[in-house]
C-alpha cells in the first residue's frame, strides 16, 4: 500500500510540477515508475546472501574470489546484460593471509591483539623479538631503528588527509626496512576502540611491504606507551602468509547496446572483491548487488539511446588495480564515456552523487537530480573529491565520474572489520540506493543532449592538486 501511493506520489505529483509538455523527462516516467518499483524485491538481499554467506570474504585472486567471478558472471546473464565476459589483469603477488600473533615479554608476559597489513610478508619461523620503538605518525623515522619492532602512535585525526597519509606511511616502511628495523605495529586510529582491528594495504597493484608489517588495537599501543614511560619494553610477533608470484585477476563486464547511439556508453560499476576479516556485505557486497539490479531493471525497461556498461571490478582493495586496467585497456574509447558511476559506499542512507570536484558535472546533472531523483530523496550533489575506489580511475582520466553518496553513521562500524556481515544491512535502504543508480544511468543513456565534456591532462591535473591527489598519481607511478 505504501509503496502504491509513493510511485503515485512519484508520477502525479511532478505532472502537477510542470506540465508533460515542458518536462524534458516526460518519455522517461513510466520507465522510471517501473524502475522504482522493481528496486524493492527481495531478488538483492537474496543476491547478496548468496554472495556473502556462501562465497564469503573475496581477496583479490584468491579462491572465493574465483567463485565470486563466476557467480557474477551468471547473475549479470540472468539480469539480461548481453557480451558477459571477463577482463584480465595482473596482480603483482597472490597473497593470502595467516596467524598473526603478538606478546609483550617484558616487562610484564601479556598477549596482544595484532593482524598483519594485507600484501605484507611473513616473519622468519619462530618469529621476531626486539626492543620496542615507538614513533608518533609516520613523518619522522627515528635514524636508529636497526633491531626494533617499532610500534607506530596515529596521530589525532588519522594523519591528514587520505592519499598524503597513505604516501607518508609508504615512505615510513621502506626507510624502517632500510635502516633495520625487524617488523612494524601501526595502532587503530582513536575512533576504533576495544582492540578491534581493521585491514588494509597501504601499497599498490599487490606489491608486497617491505618487511612484515601489521597492526595492533588501540588499547595494547597505549598500554605499551605507558609501559614505555618507565623503562624497555621487548615485543614477540609472528606473522604467516602466503605470497606467490605475478597471478591473474578477472573483471566481470557486461553491456546493453544502445539503439541510437551505441558508440556512447554510461558506465556503472562496483567493486568484487573484499578484505578477508569478515563477508563483505557493505563493502562491498550492497554495491554488486545495486549493479546487477540496475542491470535488470534497465533491460526491462528496453532499448535505451547509448549503451550501458556494468562493470564489476576486482583489485579495487589493492588501490583500484582492476578499473585502471579497464580504463587503460579501453583508452581509445573512452572519448564515448559519458560518465562513470561507482557505488561503494554501503547500504546506507543515499542522497545523491559526489561529482569528484567539478562543477561543470554537477551543473550537467542538476536537471536530471532536480527532477527526477529528488523524489527518490537522491537530489544532493557534492562537489567533495575523494581517491578511495573505482571512480578515480575514470576521474583521474579525464571521464566525468560519479560516487554514490550514503550518509551512513554506522558504515564505518563495519568497514573493513570482523563486523562486514549481512545482518548489518538495511535492505530498504539498499533498494533506494538501487532506485538512485539505475533512475541516473536511464537519464544518462535516454537524453541527446550532451554531457559534461572529458578533461585533458592538464585539466585532471589542475582538479587533482589541491588535495595532493596529482602527486599520489606519480609516486605510485600511475601517470606515464
Amino acid at each position: 500500500m505504501y509503496r502504491s501511493v509513493w510511485l503515485a506520489t512519484l508520477l502525479l505529483g511532478t505532472a502537477a510540477i510542470a506540465a508533460p509538455s515542458k518536462d524534458p523527462y516526460a518519455a522517461l516516467r513510466p520507465s522510471v515508475a517501473k524502475i522504482v518499483g522493481g528496486s524493492f524485491d527481495e531478488a538483492p538481499l537474496a543476491q547478496l546472501a548468496e554472495l556473502t554467506e556462501n562465497i564469503g570474504g573475496r581477496v583479490t585472486g584468491s579462491k572465493a574470489y574465483g567463485q565470486a567471478v563466476t557467480w557474477a558472471m551468471a547473475q549479470l546473464t540472468a539480469a539480461g546484460a548481453q557480451h558477459v565476459h571477463v577482463e584480465k589483469f595482473t596482480l603483482a603477488h597472490g597473497w593470502q593471509r595467516g596467524p598473526a600473533r603478538g606478546k609483550v615479554l617484558s616487562p610484564r608476559v601479556r598477549a596482544l591483539h595484532v593482524e598483519s597489513f594485507g600484501w605484507a610478508p611473513s616473519t622468519p619461523a619462530g618469529g621476531v623479538r626486539g626492543p620496542v620503538l615507538l614513533m608518533h605518525g609516520f613523518d619522522d623515522v627515528p635514524a636508529q631503528v636497526k633491531g626494533a619492532i617499532v610500534v607506530v602512535e596515529r596521530p589525532s585525526g588519522g594523519g591528514g588527509p587520505g592519499p598524503k597519509r597513505v604516501l607518508a606511511m609508504r615512505k615510513a616502511l621502506t626507510a624502517l626496512h632500510a635502516g633495520g628495523a625487524r617488523a612494524v605495529l601501526v595502532s587503530m586510529p582513536a575512533s576504533v576502540t576495544s582492540n578491534v582491528l581493521t585491514t588494509g594495504s597501504p601499497f599498490v597493484d599487490g606489491q608486497l611491504a617491505p618487511l612484515p608489517a601489521g597492526v595492533i588495537g588501540l588499547e595494547d599501543e597505549r598500554s605499551i606507551a605507558r609501559a614505555i614511560d618507565a623503562g624497555p619494553v621487548t615485543v614477540e610477533l609472528e606473522i604467516t602468509n602466503t605470497v606467490t608470484g605475478p597471478i591473474e585477476v578477472a573483471n566481470v563486464i557486461g553491456e546493453l547496446p544502445g539503439k541510437t547511439r551505441p558508440n556512447e556508453w554510461v558506465l556503472v560499476g562496483a567493486h568484487l572483491d573484499s578484505w578477508d576479516f569478515a563477508t563483505g556485505a557493505q563493502d562491498n557486497g550492497a554495491g554488486v548487488v545495486q549493479v546487477l539490479a540496475a542491470a535488470r531493471l534497465l533491460a526491462a525497461a528496453g532499448p535505451l539511446e547509448r549503451t550501458v556498461r556494468f562493470a564489476l571490478w576486482g583489485g579495487e582493495e589493492q588501490w583500484m588495480i582492476g578499473s585502471r586496467a579497464y580504463v587503460s585497456a579501453h583508452e581509445g574509447e573512452l572519448g564515448g564515456c559519458i560518465a562513470a558511476l561507482n557505488t561503494d559506499n554501503g547500504a546506507g542512507h543515499v542522497v545523491g552523487w559526489k561529482v569528484a570536484g567539478r562543477k561543470d558535472v554537477e551543473a550537467a546533472l542538476s536537471p536530471i537530480a532536480r527532477r527526477l531523483l529528488a523524489p527518490l530523496g537522491g537530489a544532493k550533489l557534492d562537489l567533495e573529491l575523494t581517491a578511495d575506489t573505482d571512480h578515480f580511475a575514470f576521474l583521474a582520466a579525464g571521464v566525468p565520474a560519479l560516487d554514490l553518496l550514503v550518509e551512513d553513521g554506522n558504515y564505518e562500524a563495519a568497514h573493513h572489520k570482523q563486523a562486514d556481515t549481512l545482518d548489518k544491512l538495511d535492505s530498504h535502504a539498499l533498494s533506494s540506493g538501487i532506485s538512485v543508480v539505475a533512475v541516473t544511468v536511464l537519464a544518462l543513456a535516454s537524453t541527446v543532449e550532451p554531457f559534461a565534456r572529458r578533461l585533458d591532462r592538464a585539466g585532471v591535473e589542475q582538479l587533482l592538486k589541491p588535495d595532493g591527489l596529482d602527486e599520489m598519481m606519480r609516486q605510485n607511478g600511475w601517470w606515464k
